[in-house]
């Protein structure tokens, strides 16, 4: 591992999924999941005092689990609090930006837009963060596999880690026909 970055990272690396495919690149990454103990989708008063002691060990906070609603924007939140410096790469969806998707899933799409709004109000010289944008993901489930690979993503984290200068936003997206006609399908449905 780059020893100037020590991450934390939202995320079971025993999935098939991003964090996975981040262990493959930094295998020295610490995890979070309920796998591991830390159960983000009860976010108790424990689990965020858990959280506070953690993150201010790493330098790099990897917010890849979406659990439920207002928990990305509220980890976000807490190692803004935490650090005065460090880069959180926060993972974002197409939904923000696509009409269909945001009606399909009204509130989804306003808790990623708020992580957005929170992650570039956030970003400075010292606390970076970059809000990863990301369309077509390849999810654990059967009927995915047309979609973008996980390594695409973490690959992208990577590159994003590595440049000297700051990148607030960015996009990264594989469409497909799989992807197209569900969307198609959900547009006829409205």
């Amino acid at each position: 591992m780059n020893n100037k970055f020590k991450i934390l990272c939202t995320g079971n690396p025993n999935d098939n999924g991003v964090a996975k495919c981040i262990r493959s690149l930094y295998p020295d990454t610490m995890f979070m999941s309920r796998t591991s103990g830390y159960d983000f989708y009860k976010f108790s008063n424990e689990t965020e005092q858990q959280f506070r002691k953690h993150i201010k060990d790493y330098n790099v906070f990897i917010n890849y689990s979406w659990v439920t609603y207002g928990i990305q924007e509220r980890l976000l939140n807490i190692v803004a609090e935490e650090w005065t410096s460090g880069h959180v790469i926060n993972i974002g969806s197409s939904n923000e930006d696509n009409e269909i998707l945001t009606r399909t899933e009204p509130e989804y799409t306003k808790d990623k837009l708020k992580l957005r709004t929170a992650s570039l109000k956030l970003n400075n010289e010292y606390f970076k963060t970059t809000h990863v944008v990301v369309g077509g993901f390849q999810a654990t489930s059967i009927g995915s596999q047309m979609c973008m690979n996980p390594f695409n993503i973490a690959n992208t984290i990577k590159w994003v880690l590595e440049q000297s200068f700051e990148i607030p936003i960015i996009g990264v997206q594989e469409s497909s026909d799989y992807i197209r006609n569900w969307i198609t399908e959900q547009e006829k449905k409205l």
